[in-house]
């Protein structure tokens, strides 16, 4: 009696399962693809002026985490058939704060040099449709500071945007200024 009742059903689970199937590479077929008219390459400005000590410490970045969650990290837009990245966010981030450091003249030359180890971990790089035809960058990240001579850790969040150009890929924002505070 109970196999009656459960046979019926199957034939049900079957088309919709040949349904779900044929329509999955359909959705993929949807996803955007990086393309070179659609990849846009950082290039950096004037690095960000650094805060003047009386006796300057040198940093050195230990690592950059990315703690996003986005399984496309060089996907920025997926909107108007999406807008990729050339790099990963974490090597732009990196490479942005070492040179900022190393304009300053706060870059040690290793770690065993450093008075203060920087790991850094990202959560949000991406880029999102303002009003009208414009893009805003936004960077999300917090900053483990460890003491070396101390030990200590302590946290710095920090969170950036900034206005970038008109809606066209070719003309998209290319990162030239630092995120504004």
């Amino acid at each position: 009696m109970l196999l009656n009742r459960t046979l019926p059903l199957t034939p049900v689970l079957l088309i919709a399962a040949g349904l779900t199937w044929m329509a999955c590479p359909q959705a993929g077929a949807d996803e955007p693809k990086p393309k070179p008219e659609n990849t846009i390459s950082i290039q950096f400005g004037e690095p960000v002026p650094p805060q003047k000590f009386e006796h300057s410490p040198k940093f050195w970045i230990a690592d950059v985490t990315d703690r996003s969650g986005n399984p496309q990290p060089l996907l920025v837009m997926k909107e108007r058939g999406g807008l990729f990245l050339d790099k990963q966010p974490t090597a732009i981030v990196k490479q942005a704060i070492e040179q900022s450091l190393k304009a300053a003249n706060l870059l040690a030359a290793d770690q065993a040099s450093a008075d203060l180890v920087l790991r850094v971990y990202l959560f949000h790089f991406g880029l999102a449709a303002g009003s009208g035809l414009d893009f805003f960058g936004k960077v999300e990240f917090s900053t483990m500071v460890k003491n070396i001579k101390t030990g200590e850790s302590q946290e710095v969040k920090a969170v950036g945007t900034s206005k970038g150009a008109d809606a066209t890929p070719a003309a998209a924002p290319s990162g030239g200024k630092p995120p504004s505070k």
